[in-house]
This record gives structure tokens, C-alpha cells and sequence, in this order.
């Protein structure tokens, strides 16, 4: 995205409305996984990782919850790189880094592997919320909450679809895909109701445009000449007309024939 970004860094609708579609695309897929993490965790660690695994399902919430807002800060810090302030990301990497160096070994010595996830999670959660509040103050065109809507509403309800009535169902690798793609389909319908934008955007990834096909070496010649000629004035645009007819009566091989004001012609 930073490409994107960097060409759109002087047109501010516009280099909002893609960090918007971006967050979006993201956000789509993100909580949706969250979602279902809350909502069949159990027969999910039971059915991929087996039984043994069941003491660290707190730790898989506390992960799975932290990401709802963990993935926006790779996707801002391009843009951030893109406005010419590549500095932000710098110093709340190192802020979040002393963060974790100080809260996880305090909250690990007092409450063991639940106390380093809290600790971790929380200087994620500090420094994604400082991105957000940066981002307001140099960009307010950008309004994140709109593409916050309607994932987080279709989130909801597939958590709570899973949690009382989907769950039980998961008895094996098979029902328990199925009761995903179940939740795949309710969570985009609801999505993309909210949010019509979405599909637009999803399509865009899947199917990206084709480039326009690129103009041959004669044409934008031909072009630039043209655009030469209107820049000048009086004998200059005369005699750029005539030294492009030149060109092109021997072939465009680079020779010009000869017209008045020059002695034998002349090299382009």
C-alpha cells in the first residue's frame, strides 16, 4: 500500500478513502476470526490441537481479543511513511517496547503465563490507540469507525450463533468446518448489508483491474512532440511542425528535411 499511498499523499479525499478501504478489507477478515475464536473455542483447540491444549483457552481469548485492534498499526504506519513522518511508527515501536520489557515481568511474577499475556496485550492495545489518535489529528478526514461498523456488528452475531447453537454441533474436523463456512455466511451477509462498500472492495482484491495497455514508442513521440510545439511560440512552433513532418517523410529515423532558417537540414 505504501506505492498507493505515496501517490496520493497530495489529494487528501482520496488517500483517506484508500486507508479507509484498506481497514476495512482487514478489519472484515480479522474479526470475523476473532468471532469465532469467542465463539467455538473449545471445539476449536479440542479439534485441531487436542484435549491437553483446553488450560490455555483464557491465553487464546486474551491473544484473539488484543487483535481486534492489533493489525491497524501495519496498515497506518504506511501511511504515515507515506506523509513523510516515518518517525511516529519509530517511537511508538520503541514506547511499546519498553512497555512489554517493563509489565511483562511484573505480571508474569504475579500471575504466571495469564499475567505475561496481560502484559504484552497491553502495550499492544497503548500503541495501536496511539496510532488511532494520531491519525485523527493529521488526517480528520479519515473516519475508521464507519469500518468498524459493520464487521464488528456481523462479529457479534456469529459469536453469539456459535456460542448457543453452532458449538455443539462441532464433533469432528467435518462438522466443525462446516459450522465455520455456516459462520462465513452469516458473518458477510450481515457485513455486507451493513456495508455496501465491502463487496466493491473484496472484488477489487480478487479481481484487480487491468492496466491500460502502454502506447507505442512512435506515439508518445508523436505526443511529446506536440506538446513542445504548443509550448513555443511563433518560428518555434513552425519549425518543430515541420521538422516532425520531417521525421516522419524518412521514416522517423531521426532525419529532418530541410526548411527555411536552417542550412541543410538539422538532427533531431
Amino acid at each position: 500500500t505504501f506505492p498507493l499511498y505515496s501517490r496520493l499523499q497530495d489529494d487528501r479525499p482520496e488517500f483517506a478513502a484508500a486507508l479507509e478501504r484498506s481497514v476495512r478489507v482487514c478489519a472484515f477478515g480479522t474479526l470475523f476470526f476473532v468471532a469465532l475464536v469467542l465463539g467455538t473455542g473449545p471445539e476449536l483447540t479440542r479439534i485441531i490441537y487436542s484435549e491437553k491444549w483446553l488450560p490455555a483457552l483464557p491465553l487464546l481469548y486474551v491473544y484473539a481479543s488484543t487483535i481486534t485492534l492489533g493489525f491497524l498499526t501495519p496498515v497506518v504506519a504506511s501511511a504515515f511513511d507515506a506523509l513523510g513522518r516515518p518517525g511516529i511508527v519509530i517511537r511508538l515501536s520503541v514506547a511499546v517496547t519498553v512497555g512489554v520489557w517493563v509489565l511483562v515481568p511484573l505480571l508474569a511474577w504475579r500471575w504466571g503465563a495469564f499475567g505475561f499475556a496481560c502484559g504484552y496485550v497491553t502495550a499492544m492495545v497503548f500503541g495501536n490507540v496511539t496510532v488511532l489518535i494520531i491519525l485523527r489529528a493529521l488526517m480528520p478526514e479519515v473516519r475508521l469507525l464507519r469500518t468498524f461498523v459493520p464487521p464488528s456488528v456481523a462479529g457479534v452475531a456469529i459469536w453469539a450463533l456459535g456460542r448457543l447453537v453452532l458449538a455443539r454441533h462441532a464433533r469432528g474436523p467435518v462438522s466443525f468446518t462446516a459450522v465455520v463456512l455456516a459462520e462465513v455466511l452469516v458473518f458477510v451477509a450481515i457485513a455486507g448489508a451493513l456495508d455496501r462498500d465491502l463487496f466493491r472492495d473484496l472484488k477489487s482484491i480478487v479481481r484487480p483491474k487491468k492496466a491500460a495497455p502502454a502506447t507505442s514508442l512512435r506515439t508518445r513521440r508523436r505526443a511529446i512532440t506536440r506538446r513542445r510545439g504548443a509550448w513555443s511560440g511563433g518560428g518555434r512552433t513552425r519549425g518543430a511542425t515541420h521538422r516532425t513532418r520531417g521525421a516522419r517523410a524518412f521514416g522517423g529515423r531521426g532525419r529532418a528535411a530541410p526548411h527555411r532558417g536552417c542550412r541543410g537540414g538539422a538532427r533531431l
